[in-house]
């Protein structure tokens, strides 16, 4: 049964309103006695009880809200979810994403074979990419990462299901990146690294690009996310140790991969514009140099051009916020 095997955790963080609207379409999918548990990163009680309708709405699934007692961040939420999961795999759902009608099927398609799963990644509604035509499976995640070299969907946290063992091993070294955001797929490359060097009874895992989809996204995410934030953070996975250069590159690759998908140097600026004039000179102008440094690992030579397009930026806002001063004081 698939209700023995897998679990669904979300974690959330003062969006009862949006989870509202999710999670009836994912609990009415869902067998007798299936495991939820929604990780309350420490919210403001305001609206939880919308949620807590949705629950009481059926009492056959087995529905709770665990509640931190302090914020411990985004990614620390996410890794919250796999330390309490009781089942040999999890699915961690976005708080605005929900599963589609069809899930049971196709998520008993995998649990019911005989492989040992490692990580399934399941198809996205491609805005970018190519879309798998049939199933790929591999022996190693960096095999996996590298044939679909698009970091972007494989961080994404609702389109994979995971072994809790195997995360298990990777989780302290993905806690040390959590600003990354990139926690998720970092435990697994790291656990399947520590269990290559380890003595004890190794479990050759499978590794899958599925060309099914089972996850349907309202959206309410795109917001809280901003081109300096990937910019600046997420190039902090280049110090993250693998085993082999080859590895190393393997996970560059893949970010470089994301990027040219998502890099709009229009939408860039705006943020950035927004992000200097709400700063002091000298914090901004520390953002800058970080932001250049991150768009070097992960757009490579191009960033060369776009370093003093941003610094023109940069010189407007600040001009913009004196005559704004100047203005004022008139």
């Amino acid at each position: 049964m698939v209700n023995n095997q897998l679990s669904i955790f979300i974690p959330t963080f003062n969006r009862w309103k949006v989870l509202s609207k999710t999670l009836g379409n994912t609990l009415s999918q869902l067998p007798e006695n299936f495991i939820v548990r929604i990780v309350n990163n420490n919210s403001e009680k305001k609206e939880r009880i919308l949620v807590e309708k949705i629950i009481s709405k059926y009492p056959n699934i087995d529905c709770k809200i665990i509640d931190n007692s302090a914020n411990i961040g985004p990614d620390a939420n996410f890794l919250r979810c796999i330390e309490l999961c009781k089942t040999p795999y999890i699915l961690i759902l976005g708080d605005d994403d929900y599963l589609k009608n069809n899930f049971i099927k196709e998520i008993d398609f995998y649990l019911n074979q005989k492989s040992q799963w490692g990580w399934i990644n399941f198809q996205l509604k491609k805005q970018y990419g190519k879309m798998y035509l049939k199933d790929q499976m591999f022996n190693n995640p960096f095999q996996m990462t590298s044939s679909c070299n698009n970091w972007a969907e494989l961080m994404f946290i609702s389109s994979s299901i995971f072994s809790i063992e195997l995360f298990k091993n990777g989780l302290r070294e993905a806690h040390q990146w959590q600003s990354t955001w990139s926690s998720l797929p970092l435990a697994i490359l790291k656990g399947w690294e520590n269990q290559e060097q380890s003595s004890s009874l190794k479990i050759n895992y499978n590794f899958i690009l599925s060309a099914r989809k089972i996850v349907e996204s309202t959206g309410h995410g795109d917001a809280h996310y901003n081109q300096i934030d990937i910019y600046q953070h997420l190039p902090i996975t280049e110090r993250v140790n693998f085993n082999t250069l080859g590895r190393k590159k393997i996970v560059k690759l893949a970010i470089r991969g994301a990027t040219k998908h998502i890099f709009k140097a229009r939408v860039l600026a705006k943020h950035f514009y927004t992000h200097v004039w709400q700063q002091s000179p000298s914090k901004s102008f520390m953002d800058y140099k970080t932001l250049c440094y991150g768009l070097e690992y992960m757009i490579g030579s191009k960033a060369y051009f776009y370093k003093p397009y941003l610094a023109v930026v940069m010189l407007t806002a600040w001009t913009g916020k004196f005559i704004s001063k100047l203005v004022k004081k008139m």
